[in-house]
């Protein structure tokens, strides 16, 4: 028989992503990357936000944790990062004992700010829905000097979602 149990939370925690995060931010796309002195591409990108969720996650359990919810102003970036590390610890046995729920905090007529919380378990794709629902595009990193060798290569039409119901439509000729 289940019961329930007390956890330590947080429902209001932001990412770097968040407009008034204040700290070091993971680096961006398309900008110089300090260590290497080049230009960063996606998979710096993606190796920097996976960074910052492990450090996350420590924090997390550091201060004795067991439920958040990531709330940047708009936008859901950095809640798959942070879940993608929960399961890889978990699975390699390390043990996580933290819930993320995804959220997002809206800013309303009148600077009324508000709060979304989704469940835990709700897959990504809804995420995306309600963010298109409220008129918010969701970020995504494109590759465009990818998607232009592709092309090169012989490619004649890409299609990439940019958010619900928002497609981007690119082709050769």
């Amino acid at each position: 028989m289940a019961y329930a149990a007390w956890r330590k939370c947080d429902f209001q925690v932001h990412s770097p992503r968040d407009p008034n995060w204040q700290g070091v931010r993971p680096l961006g796309a398309d900008v110089t990357n300090d260590v290497t002195g080049n230009i960063s591409t996606i998979a710096d990108v993606e190796v920097s936000r996976e960074a910052w969720a492990s450090a996350f996650v420590d924090k997390c359990s550091d201060k004795g944790l067991q439920a958040i919810a990531i709330t940047d102003h708009h936008e859901l970036v950095m809640v798959p990062y942070v879940q993608k590390e929960i399961k890889k610890r978990c699975e390699s046995g390390q043990g996580c004992d933290l819930w993320v729920f995804p959220g997002m905090e809206l800013t309303a007529h009148g600077g009324v700010q508000a709060l979304i919380i989704f469940d835990a378990n709700l897959p990504e794709e809804w995420w995306k829905q309600a963010q298109g629902k409220l008129g918010i595009v969701y970020a995504n990193l494109i590759d465009y000097e990818k998607m232009g060798r592709d092309l090169e290569l012989g490619g004649d039409i890409f299609t990439i979602e940019t958010g619900y119901r928002e497609v981007h439509i690119f082709w050769n000729h």
